[in-house]
């Protein structure tokens, strides 16, 4: 004779676990939601953003001082060599940026950056201005 509560019958009787028996999983989903939620909402308020997109940028707000890290692509132009690089989020100090040409290939090329007017330029190896495909990456203040 099966003991119920203790070991099922085959038609699933007396189991532990059937849908109307699981209060305790949804209650910890629910709260597990919930915490999520509160989470997000005070990182908000702390000024914490972020858009992760080919141009994007991770604002760590207040906490950290209102620091930004801001990333895209530029095309340099080839008659000048130079772009200037439109951020996502605008700033009001520049810390530092670098820039790195996407290539598959052995590197050709050099970019230099001038963070005052954050445009970058690219060259040849030899110094002939030129147009390249420009990744850069920028740090600075909101």
């Amino acid at each position: 004779m099966a003991t119920r509560n203790f070991v099922p019958r085959k038609d699933g009787e007396g189991s532990i676990g059937k849908a109307k028996k699981r209060w305790g999983a949804a209650f910890f989903d629910k709260l597990f939601v919930k915490s999520i939620e509160g989470i997000e909402n005070i990182f908000a308020s702390l000024g914490v953003r972020y858009s992760i997109e080919p141009n994007g940028y991770v604002c760590f707000g207040t906490i950290w001082g209102k620091v930004v890290l801001q990333w895209g692509t530029v095309i340099t132009e080839g008659a000048t060599g130079g772009k200037k690089v439109v951020l996502p989020l605008e700033v009001s100090r520049n810390l530092t940026m670098v820039g790195t040409i996407q290539s598959s290939t052995t590197p050709t090329k050099i970019v230099a950056v001038d963070l005052g007017s954050r445009t970058i330029y690219t060259s040849d190896t030899s110094g002939v201005l030129s147009g390249a495909t420009v990744r850069w990456l920028h740090l600075g203040i909101v």
